[in-house]
């Protein structure tokens, strides 16, 4: 049965929840049969099983209009599956936020790299700009920079509700962590972009 309902699936457009196998009726009169239900639709099983328990029911009544009607009302979530679902949230946005903050680092390097090309520094040093002054106001550039995406994520965590990052007592370390990130990335940025000379 899976290897026709494998082999016959792009012939129909309509998405399947599940099949339903019926073997021979048996001499006793029983009747046998298999729910084959799409996994990825959570109420598939129960909904194929009453479905096919509506059909038994008319065919041993002889009567069409019988029915079976299900009501289905979970359980309200314990406070241990509460926290896990807010800890998976907050896992899975602390990786999209890790994630976005991988490409500040590229940001950093673009003016680096424009400056190797065009001798930016070379033209500011002959016209008296310190090497000191230099490198601060571009430090100085990158981490304001910076600052405008980690004041997105706060946003973002306050936005989503994210008491993992902002709950009460988290909003210090939480921003204490971005700004360690911001000045970590900006200097060692640098440091990586002389060995791309």
């Amino acid at each position: 049965m899976s290897e026709y309902l494998m082999s016959n699936f792009n012939e129909s457009y309509e998405s399947r929840y599940g099949a339903i196998v019926m073997d021979p009726q048996n001499d006793d009169g029983s009747i046998w049969y298999s729910v084959l239900p799409n996994s990825t639709c959570q109420h598939a099983a129960p909904t194929f099983f009453n479905l096919m328990n509506a059909v038994i029911l008319r065919f041993a009544t002889q009567n069409e209009n019988i029915t079976i009607q299900t009501r289905n009302h979970p359980l309200p979530m314990t406070e241990s599956q509460c926290l896990q679902r807010q800890d998976l949230d907050a896992f899975s946005a602390a990786i999209v936020a890790s994630i976005t903050f991988c490409f500040v680092p590229a940001s950093f390097v673009v003016a680096i790299v424009k400056e190797h090309e065009v001798k930016e520094k070379h033209q500011q040093l002959i016209s008296g700009v310190s090497i000191l002054s230099h490198w601060v106001s571009t430090y100085i550039w990158d981490f304001i920079s910076f600052l405008v995406h980690s004041s997105f994520a706060m946003i973002l965590f306050y936005i989503f509700g994210l008491e993992q990052f902002i709950g009460s007592g988290l909003v210090f370390p939480t921003v204490l962590i971005l700004l360690e990130y911001g000045f970590a990335t900006a200097s060692s940025t640098y440091c990586l972009t002389f060995f791309s000379r």
